[in-house]
């Protein structure tokens, strides 16, 4: 169904500025339930301070999966993330 959603990372500009849009499917939302949001935050943030962008975006997922606190998602979530910072989010 369309509800469900897709899972994908769209950038605007350069990966460096870490603007992004993080596609979250209901799939990849129910199975993200084991992952602690604190460690991951701020694992990811360090891994943005590092260089490692790769390192920090697959971070900044696993976190944002925790926060929303997922129990029976009825479909995918939209992340926008604004300088490698949560900037709110929506479904799809």
């Amino acid at each position: 169904m369309r509800s469900y959603g897709v899972s994908k990372i769209v950038w605007y500009g350069r990966i460096s500025n870490g603007n992004a849009n993080l596609y979250l499917s209901k799939g990849a939302l129910q199975a993200a339930k084991s992952v602690g949001f604190i460690g991951t935050f701020y694992y990811g943030l360090f891994q943005a301070y590092a260089g490692n962008y790769f390192g920090a975006v697959k971070s900044f997922l696993s976190s944002v999966n925790w926060a929303i606190k997922i129990t029976n998602t009825q479909n995918g979530r939209v992340y926008m993330m604004r300088g490698f910072w949560y900037a709110g989010s929506y479904a799809q």
